[in-house]
């Protein structure tokens, strides 16, 4: 969109803007400078470089801000980013089944012993999972060992999973 399109409207955002320099520039000083006057918020950012500071850092600058629109909608969206924030632990989902006498699989067989929901899901997760994983080796980040999350590679909390090094910047 051009500058003259933006000015003057109004930008919805799930979580609350970043206002700090990481790896990218801030997001509050972009929707500033975008000409935006109005920002809704739907969840405030757990992260301790954020929480409440994108929100102050944008009325500072006279933007409206509203917060709170669909809170726990919002913060449901990023489950595995704020649970990492909070906690300071990843998110972890863990599938397994067993039959009612504590078997896994026939001896030396493959045997389906959950529901054909269960099984589609599982594969929903790997989709996002395995490529997030593949990409880190290919890039040298070995710091990290794994990442759950189903939004896939990229998205906030499959850069949360931390290992022995601590957790992303």
């Amino acid at each position: 969109m051009t500058p003259e399109q933006l000015s003057n409207s109004t930008i919805y955002v799930t979580l609350e803007p970043c206002c700090h320099y990481g790896k990218q520039p801030p997001c509050t000083q972009l929707i500033i400078d975008s000409g935006i006057k109005r920002v809704v918020v739907g969840a405030t950012d757990p992260h301790s470089l954020v929480t409440g500071k994108g929100i102050a850092a944008l009325r500072q600058a006279g933007l409206e801000v509203s917060t709170g629109l669909l809170a726990k909608e919002a913060s449901q969206l990023n489950d595995h980013y704020n649970y990492f924030y909070q906690t300071g632990l990843p998110y972890v989902t863990l599938k397994q089944a067993m039959t009612l006498d504590h078997m896994l699989a026939k001896k030396g067989e493959r045997t389906a012993i959950t529901v054909a929901e269960a099984w589609t899901r599982v594969h929903h997760t790997r989709n996002g999972l395995v490529p997030g994983c593949l990409d880190r080796v290919r890039n040298g980040d070995h710091r990290r060992s794994f990442a759950f999350d189903q939004r896939g590679p990229g998205s906030p909390a499959s850069q949360s999973c931390a290992g022995p090094a601590g957790p992303a910047a």
